[in-house]
């Protein structure tokens, strides 16, 4: 019984972490992008950014974090299924599950 304790309150934890990076990315990162003009201005990665241009980071921040805040808002999403860009169907419910983990 008490695993079962464990592996709700381990759910939890992951959905928080998901939830918080998402929705930080798509408020604080895309808001900032924007101030700073970031699309203009953003220098080519260094160190461990090393081969990351200003492209892939706006591509990261508006593309990629979008998806996910779809994903988690519900609605339809495009992506790719079986090789093919289709629209996908978000489950009903599914923003309403995800929030009771939080």
């Amino acid at each position: 019984m008490a695993r079962d304790q464990d592996f709700i309150t381990e759910a939890r934890q992951h959905n928080q972490a998901i939830w918080k990076a998402i929705h930080d990315a798509h408020s604080r990162m895309q808001s900032e992008w924007n101030a700073k003009d970031f699309g203009n201005t953003l220098a080519d990665g260094e160190g461990e950014n090393e081969g990351i241009n200003k492209e892939e980071a706006g591509a990261f921040v508006f593309a990629t974090i979008d998806v996910f805040h779809a994903i988690i808002s519900g609605g339809t999403i495009t992506a790719i299924v079986d090789g093919v860009w289709r629209e996908v169907q978000i489950p009903p419910g599914f923003s309403t599950n995800m929030a009771k983990l939080l």
